[in-house]
């Protein structure tokens, strides 16, 4: 009891200040979509059985990359929820641009870092672009609202180093097309390889800068459109990476309430409140609701998340729920994509019985709502 006070008195401290709107919205952010992940169920049994603990990793075991099978069913649920206003339910699709091309980065003896684009990735992985093709309709049918994620969900710079190393376990996963992975030296490493943005030095600044300006201009040359906001991998980034963003024309920073920036040694934390901006007049967007069903599933999901949306309500903000990919893939486990959108159905279910009068919008609209009203 006294646990779930404290807790609810965080969540409500969280809400209380910055913007608010007497609308009831509500917005679902996904991250992760067009990386590879886990590339098929012959590399996840060839890693489990190499030793590598896969298995204890919800990524790893459910987390792929999308196929036309997930897509088309992800389309038929929330084309089949409409808000008050008549708006379907709206998934705001944080997009990977590329992964690594493991091709060329082997043939160059792991010195010097390649890539291919996320949709030369469908088509070496699914053997076909038709999962590109189904985003453009999502995209028309105003179900699927990619967003800007990065290039890659990778910190290049410290996986090279582990590949030029010779690390077995990183060699076997690379062999396999995988760089997500669960070591020892990845557990206690205060460098995560997913943190894509975790810069440590000038090099890796240069590196990043890059890197955003590239994925800028593929996120625009494959959705015709520049990206308005931007999550970054795992909640890490510094002022040199807003700045960037700004450049390409970024307005509204998502994350969550606490922003960890890095430095050569560690993380320091930062707080935004909600709606508020920095000097490059970005206008940061805090996630405050979480249904990541697949990443614990013991977890009470939809008890907390309803909860914390009422929440939200109450203080007059957005309820922002952040439901990665993993809990909409198929590909290694059927049952995790089919579970998670009856969960999820079921969710907007009973929010909309409490708040008939909820209206959905992806980031990019309610970034331009705030921005509208400011």
């Amino acid at each position: 009891m006294i646990k779930k006070t404290i807790k609810d008195l965080s969540i409500n401290c969280q809400n209380i200040l910055g913007w608010k709107s007497n609308k009831k919205i509500l917005v679902i952010e996904s991250d992760d979509w067009g990386s590879i992940r886990m590339p098929s169920k012959k590399a996840y049994s060839n890693l489990l059985n190499n030793g590598i603990a896969v298995d204890k990793c919800p990524y790893n075991s459910n987390d792929s990359l999308e196929n036309t099978d997930d897509l088309n069913a992800l389309f038929e649920t929330f084309s089949s929820i409409k808000d008050s206003e008549g708006n379907s339910l709206k998934l705001t699709a944080n997009s990977i641009l590329a992964n690594p091309d493991f091709e060329k980065i082997k043939a160059n003896n792991f010195e010097k870092y390649y890539y291919e684009d996320f949709v030369s990735t469908y088509q070496r992985v699914n053997g076909n672009t038709d999962t590109y093709e189904l985003i453009k309709q999502g995209l028309d049918q105003g179900v699927y609202i990619p967003q800007l994620h990065g290039r890659e969900h990778l910190q290049v710079n410290e996986w090279l180093n582990i590949l030029r190393e010779g690390d077995k376990e990183a060699l076997l996963a690379f062999d396999n097309e995988l760089f997500g992975y669960p070591t020892q030296r990845y557990r206690d490493s205060k460098m995560h390889l997913l943190t894509a943005l975790h810069i440590r030095n000038p090099e890796e600044e240069k590196f990043a800068i890059q890197s955003i300006r590239e994925s800028a201009n593929l996120f625009e040359q494959f959705f015709g459109f520049k990206s308005e906001s931007f999550i970054a991998p795992r909640y890490i980034w510094n002022d040199v990476i807003e700045k960037e963003l700004a450049n390409v024309g970024v307005k509204y920073i998502q994350g969550k309430i606490v922003q960890s920036i890095p430095n050569e040694n560690s993380l320091k934390s930062k707080i935004h409140l909600f709606g508020s901006k920095n000097k490059y007049d970005q206008i940061y967007l805090n996630r405050n609701v979480f249904f990541e069903p697949t990443q614990n599933p013991r977890f009470p999901w939809m008890k907390d998340a309803l909860n914390r949306i009422d929440i939200s309500f109450r203080w007059g903000k957005p309820a922002i729920i952040s439901m990665h990919r993993l809990n909409f893939m198929g590909g290694l486990n059927e049952k995790n994509r089919t579970d998670n959108l009856l969960a999820l159905k079921d969710l907007i279910n009973k929010v909309q019985k409490k708040y008939p009068d909820v209206i959905f919008m992806s980031t990019n609209e309610l970034g331009k709502l705030i921005n509208n009203e400011k």
